[in-house]
């Protein structure tokens, strides 16, 4: 008769792993994070951080990403008391108003990660790519006599910037001059653009 194996009290069994590690990730606390209510489902919070937490029981939802179209989905309850999956990536750039926001419905576009980590969602990890490879926006439109830059590269700019990425490198990405970058990072130009 094979004799069995005894478990030493020290080991974890995956699904323990899988537990402590969600009790782990969930009692972080990030400085800078941001929590929003959900307009769809009032009962729930979603953070720049791409954390969904209840606000009746302060508890962190998991998420799950689904392989098949590349988006992270959550599963809440809305006003009526129905199940529904919203996808985690559009609730973040509605609710934090990401530069990218009216790429959401044209059709042809998509939402990825600048790290290719599909399981990184902070927001500002995400951007919205074309299909086709092409950038969002033109570097530059005529205005009058001349030439300014688009209104959604600037604050494409802005928002690389803010995401502290160096000067040198948002000019490069851009197309533009390292001049231009630093005017507007220190607000001396285009400020008409919000």
């Amino acid at each position: 008769m094979r004799s069995r194996k005894k478990r030493s009290s020290g080991s974890v069994t995956p699904a323990t792993h899988y537990l402590i590690t969600n009790l782990i990730e969930s009692s972080v606390v990030y400085p800078d994070e941001i929590f929003k209510k959900i307009s769809r489902a009032p009962s729930y919070e979603v953070s720049n951080y791409g954390r969904v937490r209840s606000i009746v029981y302060q508890r962190y939802v998991r998420a799950f990403y689904c392989e098949y179209d590349g988006y992270t989905r959550v599963t809440v309850w809305n006003k009526k008391g129905n199940r529904m999956h919203i996808v985690l990536e559009h609730e973040m750039m509605r609710l934090f108003d990401h530069p990218h926001k009216p790429y959401l419905k044209k059709p042809g576009h998509y939402v990825w990660r600048k790290d290719n980590n599909p399981h990184n969602c902070r927001l500002n990890n995400l951007v919205i790519l074309r299909r086709d490879g092409k950038d969002l926006a033109p570097v530059r439109i005529k205005k009058g006599y001349g030439y300014t830059l688009h209104p959604d590269r600037v604050r494409a700019i802005r928002y690389d910037l803010a995401c502290g990425i160096s000067i040198p490198l948002v000019a490069d990405k851009h197309k533009v001059n390292y001049t231009t970058v630093y005017k507007i990072a220190r607000r001396l130009t285009h400020n008409d653009v919000k």
